[in-house]
């Protein structure tokens, strides 16, 4: 996130969080770094009147929970350490149920319930979080319980313990072994990521230094001009920026190591297996994990889970369930090679003909379909969701297009023909010829058994069926072929959330995730302007999108509006934010009389107001919900007594409980429209 999403209404939102689950003193100190930047420990307590003991504890509690950034020169003789805030986090705050739930239906609910206590810690040992996460009594549902030894070093030693009957699932892997094999899994996938010492350190900071360290010891103090000078002096700083990023991968790397296979799929390994309806799940045995080392949550990694999530709901609201489902599989298998839905602004530096993509869309490895079919949940029906038309009404060529490279987008009021046709290159039929393609010459219709197929009545064109890279029996597996139809189905639908990009293995297949990350936005924007503006705003945004900036006069001639309708309706637009005004005088003068005003329509400035009315609206449904919590205090301090909890319909009056019952409807329709609100930022700003 840069700079530009720190608005005033990001602050205020973040310090709410912080306030509301963490308290007020802490939230103090977190507002006033926000407010005047980074700051010393005696700066702090002398602006905010803190004493020595409060001051500390609550710069405690916000550095374990990962809330604040320090920095120290280590140029100085005696470095003061400076705080700043880390917003990424305290949003995250919000998101901690989401993240949860995700990593528990893709990894287990074990490992959900892992994360939701290291969630609560910020960062801690893996030792600690032993002691911590499986410490309860065995339940019929497959429960586990722990039994805590010392071996005299300080690390815990776990052994199996159970109530009652031994599970007979239970009786091969310790509870020790499962706990390290649910860590190491979450550490190979990038849930987890190592702490080091530069982990808690400024990035913009860490980075200014390494430029400053990199000058020194290889050019002697003097900063080399040049261009030649600074791509070496870029080439210099590229080298320890990704040994600083490597460092939080060293668990990772010993653990696959380890395993003897550096490149090792978890989805070819770990299997979950449930009989006799138990849940107990089948395990990894790792070698053990060293106890001593400290972990957190990877909220990059996570923010890929929720994008694959997000894009999954997506595809089946528009191309149904089974799409939809075949969808998740193939980001699944795609998702272990992406760190990162962006690049890191102070970390991540591409090459220069790489300048203009983003991380996400560099070097990933396409999905094939025998991959896909691999994976699929048995129970899933494949049959089921596909259209059926006549063979010789199928354009059989187009359908199955191979695009090695992503598709480009339209200029607006450029005719893409003509570049292409100028450079060269050749042009998009699908684009450009989807009425005339069933005429083609040469496209795959199937119209008798002999191969032959009658175009207007002109001429017999015969054709030989391409098995697309593999063998007769296996192109002919059905479930195969099903899985390949609903991932042409995705490719050519109009948001394109796949790329059919080669042809080996019944198929390669690559997500773009820029430009259909870009299509969703612009769906979520034009619902926005459809609520506020009606469809009429919509239109014309559409309007001003294609063909740039217009007048008053060619943009009602373009709408089919009055121009005085469109007047009023772009000036409502302007005072919101998502229309803007250009004058280009006729002459010197700049007299009204002698000016033409163009209507434009700025993307980036309109999501960036968007962004920022959300972040308004989030924090007054925080201040809503502080303010009927502060209604309620008595109800809810009697729910919250230890010899009241799990009894409440016996102790409690019938119009406490009802009253109860009444806060707990608000609190969850407040969250509710919080949780939509964050679906709508994390599309604009994470995604």
């Amino acid at each position: 996130m840069g700079s530009a999403s720190k608005t005033p209404n990001y602050q205020e939102l973040c310090a709410k969080f912080v306030r509301d689950i963490h308290g007020e003193l802490p939230s103090r100190i977190f507002e006033y770094l926000c407010n005047y930047g980074a700051s010393s420990v005696e700066r702090i307590g002398a602006n905010l009147s803190m004493s020595h003991k409060e001051r500390n504890s609550s710069i405690a509690i916000l550095y374990q929970l990962n809330l604040l950034y320090y920095w120290a020169d280590p140029d100085t003789r005696s470095p003061t350490i400076y705080y700043e805030a880390n917003h990424e986090a305290a949003y995250n705050l919000i998101r901690k149920g989401k993240i949860v739930n995700v990593v528990a239906q893709e990894y287990g609910n074990e490992a959900g319930r892992f994360l939701e206590t290291l969630a609560t810690f910020g960062h801690a040992r893996i030792r600690d979080l032993a002691k911590t996460f499986i410490r309860e009594d065995c339940t019929p549902n497959g429960g586990l319980h722990v039994h805590e030894k010392s071996n005299g070093n300080g690390d815990v030693l776990m052994e199996n313990g159970y109530d009652g009957d031994e599970d007979p699932h239970l009786e091969e892997e310790s509870i020790g072994e499962k706990f390290n094999s649910m860590v190491a899994d979450l550490l190979c996938a990038d849930v987890l990521e190592l702490c080091s010492i530069n982990t808690f350190k400024s990035p913009r900071k860490l980075r200014a230094s390494i430029e400053k360290q990199v000058i020194k010891s290889k050019y002697n103090g003097v900063k080399p001009k040049g261009s030649k000078g600074q791509e070496q002096f870029l080439g210099y700083v590229r080298e320890e920026l990704e040994e600083v990023r490597n460092q939080p991968r060293v668990l990772k790397e010993q653990l696959l190591r380890r395993l003897g296979n550096a490149r090792r799929d978890k989805f070819e390994n770990k299997k979950t297996k449930t009989e006799n309806g138990t849940g107990v799940t089948s395990y990894l045995t790792w070698e053990e994990i060293d106890p001593s080392a400290v972990v957190r949550i990877n909220y990059f990694k996570t923010n890929v889970l929720l994008r694959n999530t997000a894009l999954v709901k997506h595809a089946s609201n528009n191309l149904g369930y089974v799409k939809g489902q075949v969808y998740a599989v193939a980001l699944r298998i795609m998702e272990k090679n992406i760190e990162r839905c962006h690049p890191d602004p102070y970390f991540h530096m591409v090459a220069p003909n790489e300048l203009g993509k983003t991380i996400r869309d560099l070097n990933l490895p396409p999905v094939t379909t025998l991959e896909i079919v691999s994976e699929l949940p048995e129970d899933l029906d494949v049959s089921m969701g596909i259209g059926r038309a006549p063979k010789n009404m199928v354009n059989k060529r187009r359908a199955e297009r191979v695009r090695p490279n992503p598709r480009k987008e339209r200029l607006p009021y450029i005719d893409k023909r003509e570049i292409e046709e100028s450079s060269g290159e050749d042009v998009d039929d699908d684009e450009y010829q989807d009425d005339q393609d069933i005429d083609l010459p040469d496209f795959d219709a199937r119209g008798d058994d002999n191969g032959k197929v009658n175009l207007n009545g002109d001429s017999d064109v015969k054709f030989v069926p391409r098995r697309v890279g593999l063998d007769s029996k296996v192109y002919e597996d059905p479930r195969l072929q099903n899985t390949r139809e609903h991932l042409l189905g995705l490719s050519e639908a109009s948001q394109h959330y796949i790329r059919h990009s080669g042809e080996e293995e019944g198929g390669e297949w690559v997500v773009d995730f820029a430009p259909l990350i870009s299509k969703i936005q612009k769906f979520e924007m034009d619902l926005y302007i459809k609520d506020k503006f009606s469809r009429r705003g919509v239109r014309l945004v559409n309007i001003l999108r294609q063909f740039g900036k217009l007048d008053e006069k060619a943009l009602a001639s373009k709408a089919l509006m009055l121009k005085k309708d469109v007047s009023t309706l772009l000036n409502d637009m302007m005072v919101n934010g998502l229309a803007e005004i250009q004058e280009v005088p006729k002459d010197n003068n700049r007299q009204a009389n002698r000016t033409i005003f163009l209507w434009f329509f700025d993307d980036d400035r309109a999501r960036a107001q968007l962004l920022s009315k959300q972040y308004k609206i989030m924090t007054r449904l925080q201040q809503v919900l502080d303010v009927e919590r502060h209604k309620n205090r008595e109800i809810l301090e009697l729910y919250n007594r230890s010899d009241v909890r799990g009894r409440e319909e016996e102790m409690l009056h019938p119009n406490t409980i009802k009253k109860y019952g009444v806060f707990q409807k608000r609190s969850r329709a407040l969250l509710t429209q919080m949780m939509r609100l964050d679906e709508v930022i994390s599309i604009f700003r994470d995604y």
